[in-house]
Formats: C-alpha cells, structure tokens, sequence
C-alpha cells in the first residue's frame, strides 16, 4: 500500500529541483560574506593591535575565533560536494580550508564517510569511539569540562599525525585503513603537502616574525585556538546529544 506524503510536503522532485539543488553562485557568495566578516574581526584585531589595547585585542579575538570555526562547516559541505555545483569548486576549496583549519580534506572524508556509515555505534563510529579526540567524554569531572571548554589541544594535534600518515603510518587511522589503496595515497600525498606548507610558513616566520610571524598568530592561530572550544561545544551536542 502507498503511503501518503504528509499535508504541505512537497513531492520528491520539487524537493529535488529546490532543496536539494546546488549553486555555484550562491556558494561563493556565502563564503565571500564568511570572508568579509572575518575581514572585518581582523580590522578590529589591527586596530588594537596598532594602539597597543592588549586586553581588547584579547577580546575582539574572542568573536573572531568563533567566525573563523564557522569555517568548518563550509569545509564540511565541501567535503560532501553539496557546497557548490562545480566539482572542482569543492575540491579546491575544501583543500584550502582544509589546510586552514587543520583537517586535511580527504583524511575527514575517509572519517566522516566512516561516522555515515556507522553513526551511533559505539565501536564503529569514530565521533564516538574515541577517534575524534575532540569529542572525548567531558562530563568526568568539573575539571575535565573546563579543559573541553578551553579547545586544548586546539586541534594543533593533527599536524603531528599528518606527518606521521604523510610517512605512510596509515595504521593509526583505521578509517582510513579500510579505504582503497588509492584513497589511502591520496590520504598521504595530502598530509605531505599539509605539512611541507606548515613547515614553510613557521620557517618563513622565523626568518621575518615581524612581518610574517605575528600576523601569523593574531589573524590565524590564536583565534583558531581561542574558537576551539566553540567548535567542540556544538559537536559534542550533535554528535554525542546533550546528555
């Protein structure tokens, strides 16, 4: 017997043609606002930053830390290819933010094709086996809440493993083990150019920490940081309920 849509559903293909359908434009100009308001915290960061108000540029990091952790749900969607219509436009960008926001783009999709495929099983899904660090049980003690809250270790964490997958240790990732050897390549090809740009950038830092280096930590890693926390706050909530 069929089974009727509830009253005021649409039917399948006008849910298609409009929920579902994707757009190159209105993708880019969703990131570009992204962009403009992470543009103007920046702004705000300079400002403070030039005059010397350490305690407000603190501050003013705060709401810049939570625009910049906004990035990964872009980076999510693109991972998905429902970001935008050109594959190529998911790809890229995915890569870009994915190097941005410390997550190499085809290692989360090796994981999050895992978490899809056995979500809510406790052994399986690694949102809730303990794969996901970010996500370890916080509610043991006061303690362990504050330390979930703060984002320690900021996701900084995997820059070491994508060293590690990028020297073909693959064996510590079992989501990514279980993929085609030609994901798995992929997976380390990815690690190896995340790390060499890291590696470039806090050399270059090094050389020139004036120019390049401070602009480093206060317009990428101290608000990346600073929005750890935020990040984790609404995935646990998704992932593991509010229990």
């Amino acid at each position: 017997e069929k089974i009727a849509p509830p009253a005021g559903l649409l039917p399948k293909h006008l849910r298609d043609e409009g929920m579902l359908e994707r757009s190159d434009a209105e993708g880019l100009l969703q990131l570009g606002f992204h962009f403009a308001c992470l543009a103007v915290c920046a702004l705000a960061v300079h400002w403070c930053y030039a005059r010397g108000y350490w305690g407000l540029l603190l501050l003013v990091e705060v709401p810049f830390g939570v625009v910049e952790s906004f990035l990964f749900n872009g980076f999510h969607e693109m991972v998905h290819n429902t970001a935008y219509k050109t594959q190529a436009l998911n790809t890229v960008l995915a890569q870009f933010l994915g190097f941005f926001i410390f997550r190499g783009a085809k290692w989360f999709w090796c994981f999050h094709w895992t978490h899809h495929r056995f979500t809510n099983d406790p052994s399986k899904d690694p949102e809730l086996s303990g794969g996901s660090l970010d996500l370890d049980d916080p509610t043991r003690s006061p303690a362990a809440y504050a330390a979930f809250l703060s984002g320690y270790p900021f996701g900084l964490e995997r820059v070491p493993k994508m060293l590690k997958l990028a020297l073909g240790q693959t064996s510590l990732d079992p989501w990514v083990m279980d993929k085609p050897e030609a994901t798995q390549r992929h997976v380390r090809l990815e690690a190896g150019v995340y790390c060499v740009g890291y590696a470039a950038l806090a050399l270059a830092s090094l050389l020139y920490p004036v120019t390049l280096g401070v602009k480093l930590v206060l317009y990428w890693l101290l608000p990346h940081c600073l929005g750890a926390g935020h990040l984790r706050m609404y995935q646990f909530a998704e992932h593991r309920a509010c229990q």
